[in-house]
């Protein structure tokens, strides 16, 4: 009632906290959930009622190709995401006959501050006696060269957020970033058995 009528919801808030999964605590689970996963689904249920009255609304919902493609030492941000992504979809289904369009946008990789400050936390968290020390480090070599090489802009992803937001009918799933289809074709026409190869290659000492 504060914010007065709302038409679009976009909901971008998240962050991502890196580590392997012995050398994590639970509350560094608990909180990637409580911000990246039920903050979407408070702003969502702040929103929908509104919407609903109006028989109109657009909610998107900014998920990650990491839920396509989840990555080691990533899996609690892989994991919100994915718990986000289940939620847009069941949503959308939801409110269709009520003129409200759900969608799911998938950035790919981009340069950006919650990469790097992603990187930084984990490096100093990681137990220097970590068991996952070594490949956690190369994981990390790996993952800047990657970012360096795609030097995408992250303002395509807002170019794509306008689009969806005044298109007619916007459709579930939209990929953003040049990097995007080649992992998505990848998962999937490559046996899964080739690609724990490579991320066990990335990852030896």
């Amino acid at each position: 009632s504060e914010a007065g009528r709302i038409d679009v919801l976009v909901n971008n808030a998240g962050y991502g906290v890196g580590g392997f999964v012995e050398d994590m605590s639970m509350q560094e689970y608990r909180d990637q959930f409580e911000t990246n996963f039920f903050g979407a689904v408070r702003m969502v249920k702040a929103v929908l009622p509104g919407m609903r009255e109006r028989g109109s609304g657009r909610i998107i919902l900014i998920s990650s190709i990491g839920v396509v493609n989840p990555v080691p030492g990533l899996s609690a941000y892989n994991g919100s995401k994915a718990a986000v992504d289940a939620f847009g979809h069941a949503l959308r289904y939801e409110v269709l006959g009520h003129g409200i369009f759900v969608s799911l946008i998938e950035p790919g990789t981009y340069n950006t501050d919650i990469f790097h400050g992603n990187a930084q936390y984990a490096a100093g968290a990681l137990e220097p006696d970590s068991p996952n020390r070594v490949a956690f480090d190369n994981l990390q070599r790996f993952a800047m060269k990657q970012v360096e090489r795609t030097k995408a802009d992250p303002r395509e992803v807002a170019v794509k957020v306008r689009k969806v937001a005044t298109a007619e009918r916007p459709r579930l799933r939209y990929m953003v970033g040049k990097d995007t289809l080649p992992i998505k074709t990848v998962r999937a026409v490559i046996p899964e058995r080739a690609q724990e190869a490579l991320i066990a290659k990335i990852t030896k000492d």
